[in-house]
């Protein structure tokens, strides 16, 4: 399959560049009155359209590029990306489609969704910024199920033509408990784990930070604990799991000119003992907040009463004192009379 581009300021105006370098005059592409390069600068060349040729002849001329194949796996609902690298060059045009299906065009430098299917409309995105350093990957928003399938990348730049085909499959989420174990699964082909140069790499995406797990290649490797790579599937085990283990979990499956993407994500739920235990702690914090109040109430009643009782000792012990000096008044006065006689 070939492609044909347009050359937007890098050859002479209203011209197509062929997969053969040469210089084609399109037709009705002259500088006249009625033509589209006085009236809309930059597609002077749409009628040799800067997308994949699907003719038999242009099908039956070969390729001049590299074509490679990708898989990944996303969750209903949720974003994913579907990987397109390519070799930089200039004057990139970018064509996405499943099937008959005008997923995404890209060409002069910007998108061109006028003919988009409308199952995708206002659900893909390019990655602008990195188009120049070799990436066409494709955004996709909000999967559903019929988004399943087989997607063609086709990129075309001066200097190289690249197809990628993507077939893409859409699971539900994957959930657990916390303080259980679980294993995240990672798709493979049998026929690629025995290849030269194979590798498996898991990152956790968490809130926009991505981490490395694990990795094989030959002999598994972990960078973080409680995480290990099963040798037999490669899947990730995760023990113990806590909160902090939610997110979107990729396992990246690579060999020379292949590449397939497993993405799954992980909710870890409270656990029904970690709400007992947590009901435990409220019921406990009440239960001594009451304590220590009538504990207080207590120190504070006791304190009153013994104060009292010692107010009650001193009042009685004045009483008496008060008596044995009145009884010695009377007995002194009564000697005093006595002695008078």
């Amino acid at each position: 399959m070939a492609l044909s581009f347009c050359s937007a300021g890098r050859g002479r105006a209203g011209s197509c560049r062929t997969r053969g370098g040469q210089l084609i005059k399109p037709h009705g592409m002259g500088r006249g009155p009625q033509s589209p390069l006085n009236t809309r600068r930059g597609v002077y060349c749409f009628k040799c359209i800067a997308l994949p040729l699907l003719s038999a002849r242009r099908m039956a001329q070969p390729w001049a590029g590299f074509t490679k194949q990708e898989t990944v796996t996303g969750l209903f609902s949720k974003d994913c990306i579907l990987p397109c690298p390519f070799p930089p060059g200039d004057d990139e045009v970018i064509y996405w489609k499943k099937g008959d299906k005008n997923v995404h065009r890209y060409y002069y430098q910007r998108d061109q969704l006028e003919i988009q299917d409308p199952d995708y409309r206002n659900r893909t995105h390019l990655f602008h910024e990195n188009i120049p350093g070799g990436n066409a990957s494709l955004k996709l928003h909000n999967l559903t199920l019929t988004d399943e399938g087989t997607y063609s990348c086709y990129v075309g730049t001066h200097q190289n033509k690249t197809e990628v085909e993507v077939t893409l499959s859409v699971r539900d989420q994957l959930s657990n408990v916390e303080g259980s174990n679980t294993t995240i699964p990672c798709e493979y082909s049998n026929n690629t784990a025995n290849t030269e140069g194979f590798s498996v790499v898991w990152t956790l995406n968490r809130n926009a930070v991505v981490s490395v797990l694990a990795s094989f290649n030959g002999t598994s490797h972990s960078y973080q604990p409680r995480v290990q790579i099963n040798e037999y599937d490669f899947s990730l085990v995760v023990h113990d799991l806590t909160a902090n283990d939610s997110g979107e979990y990729l396992c990246n499956v690579s060999v020379p000119h292949y590449t397939k993407l497993t993405v799954t994500t992980l909710q870890v739920e409270n656990s029904g003992r970690t709400g007992e235990l947590v009901s435990g702690v409220i019921t406990t914090a009440v239960v001594l907040l009451v304590a220590g109040f009538c504990l207080v109430v207590c120190i504070k009643k006791y304190k009153g009463n013994l104060l009292s009782t010692l107010t009650c000792s001193k009042k009685s012990i004045s009483a008496q004192i008060d008596a044995t000096e009145h009884d010695s008044f009377l007995e002194a006065e009564a000697k005093t009379t006595t002695k008078a006689k």
